[in-house]
């Protein structure tokens, strides 16, 4: 999975085995497999054209959010 997001996303703005807790209020949370940042729709629109067609998970920032610990 990662070096599909490697291969076709832009180094710049794709983490992997991202530290969430970089990203969160509480500082808390493993890391996630990979975190990406689309610059514009055309991005995001490519990086959920990647994860449909290969069975990744995808997660926005307001589900993140939703989550129950």
């Amino acid at each position: 999975m990662k070096e599909l997001l490697i291969k076709y996303l832009p180094a710049e703005r794709l983490v992997v085995d991202a530290p969430m807790s970089r990203y969160t209020t509480f500082r808390v949370g493993g890391n996630a497999d990979a975190l990406f940042f689309p610059k514009d729709e055309s991005e995001l629109a490519l990086a959920f054209k990647i994860a449909k067609e290969n069975g990744i998970p995808v997660y926005t920032e307001d589900e993140l959010d939703k989550l129950e610990l």
